[in-house]
């Protein structure tokens, strides 16, 4: 038996495994198997993360029970190609800064720590995507970057991640809050000038009249449209 645990609310709000009891004439947890296929890694926001995807599109407020990781597009994305997948993503977190227009521990820091509370270095040997899709630019828009400073910081980015997966496929894809980084994401991929990135522009939810949850961000349908 394969047992799975899956915490569907951001790392913020946190839940603790102390064990489990096993039962039988000789109980033994055996090595897990390493699933073969496809890697996929998800970079990204509170979009990433399903942040509101369960709430109607009047609800102002964020609350855990409207919020579903198992049902934004990067889990469907992944489950749909069978897919093992890595999601990185916190809310409100941009490239160069964050949505409140604050440098505060924005994507590029946390794609390299393997914990939010040590913040201890990931071992990128560990586990080497095939893919990696970043989702971002949403919240340094909302906090007034420039698009030239925003390019130089995308730029500094996918160059980061090249350094750590020198085989993988970059996709940066975004769209789906807003679209007023187009221009600059697709500078930067361009200045990149990687024949393994790509930029994927994705149609925006208020394109559609259903595809708006809670506090202006995208619900399920939205979410399962980019999956």
């Amino acid at each position: 038996h394969t047992i799975e645990l899956i915490k569907i609310t951001e790392g913020e709000e946190r839940i603790v495994f102390t064990g489990a009891e096993i039962f039988g004439t000789t109980p033994a947890l055996l090595p897990s198997v390493p699933k073969e296929g496809l890697k996929i890694e998800f970079l990204g926001d509170s979009i990433t993360a399903g942040y509101g995807n369960l709430a109607p599109a009047t609800e102002k407020l964020f609350y855990t029970f409207q919020q579903d990781s198992t049902r934004a597009y990067a889990y469907i994305c992944a489950s749909l190609l069978g897919a093992d997948a890595h999601y990185e993503c916190i809310s409100g977190k941009g490239v160069y800064f964050n949505c409140n227009g604050v440098k505060d521990y924005e994507i590029p820091t946390f794609f390299t720590h393997a914990s939010r509370e040590t913040r201890e270095p990931w071992d990128f040997t560990a586990w080497t995507p095939d893919v990696v899709v970043i989702n971002a630019g949403t919240n340094d828009y909302c906090g007034k970057v420039e698009d030239k400073t925003f390019t130089e910081a995308a730029v500094d980015f996918l160059k980061l991640v090249r350094s750590k997966y020198p085989k993988a496929l970059i996709i940066w894809a975004y769209g789906m809050m807003q679209t007023c980084a187009y221009n600059a994401i697709e500078e930067a991929v361009n200045t990149f000038a990687d024949d393994n990135a790509r930029f994927v522009k994705i149609r925006s939810m208020y394109e559609y009249q259903d595809e708006i949850g809670g506090n202006g961000h995208p619900n399920e349908k939205c979410h399962r449209r980019v999956g």
